[in-house]
């Protein structure tokens, strides 16, 4: 994110604040901008947040973890492995569920500086060692982040199911019933065929150019408006 110096140099402080308080366990007060992503279990969510932020990995990137200080990762499956790792250590490996954060930092010079909440998926049958009010529980959580006006939704849905029945945008609706910018996935056809980001972003243009539910505002939606609107702040 460019354009805004002040901004620019306030981050990396807000960065070490925020890291300070998550490792003592203590919540911070300070309202920052942040994007909650919301969806029942499987329906997309990395997704969207790979489109979001622009690239699946590249080179110059790493990650680091809180709970593993000083460590570089550069290699996003180890990564995605270590998040297995450490919520399994945090829940048990059979699909138990808890409110503490893993806390994941990704360092890249192409993409957007944005805190981003992966929340568990919402599921009404509990399985394993979940506890009998698993929805409940979830929902809790979900709510603790997505009441915040400073939080953007990101309400996930599968392309093949109705809406009118999806429970994400539900959820969504009753904290902030104002509006909604839609976005098109990548489907696990094109996953699986390794399609990238940039030919993603240029499909989901052409539909919404050509649907003629949208084609009269293709400039309102899709992931660039999204993250323009995040940009300024807008829930």
């Amino acid at each position: 994110m460019s354009g805004n110096v002040g901004m620019e140099q306030l981050i990396p402080i807000v960065n070490k604040l925020q890291d300070a308080f998550a490792s003592l366990g203590v919540p911070i007060s300070l309202d920052l901008p942040q994007i909650a992503v919301v969806g029942s279990q499987s329906a997309g969510k990395s997704s969207v947040l790979e489109n979001f932020v622009g690239k699946k990995s590249i080179k110059k990137e790493h990650a680091e973890f809180l709970h593993q200080k000083g460590k570089k990762y550069v290699d996003f499956e180890q990564v995605r492995k270590e998040i297995e790792a450490e919520t399994d250590r945090v829940t048990g490996g059979n699909k138990g569920i808890s409110n503490i954060p893993i806390n994941l930092r990704v360092y890249s010079p192409n993409v957007l500086n944005l805190t981003l909440i992966d929340l568990p998926g919402m599921t009404k049958v509990p399985v394993g060692d979940q506890p009998i009010d698993i929805e409940q529980q979830i929902r809790g959580m979900l709510m603790e982040f997505i009441v915040k006006d400073s939080c953007l939704i990101l309400a996930v849905s599968p392309a093949n199911t109705d809406l009118a029945n999806s429970d994400a945008l539900k959820i969504a609706k009753e904290v902030d019933p104002g509006g909604y910018i839609g976005v098109v996935n990548r489907s696990q056809k094109d996953i699986a065929g390794q399609k990238d980001i940039r030919a993603a972003l240029a499909a989901e243009r052409k539909y919404f150019l050509s649907h003629p539910s949208y084609r009269h505002m293709p400039d309102r939606m899709g992931t660039p408006y999204l993250q323009v609107c995040k940009m300024m702040g807008m829930k």
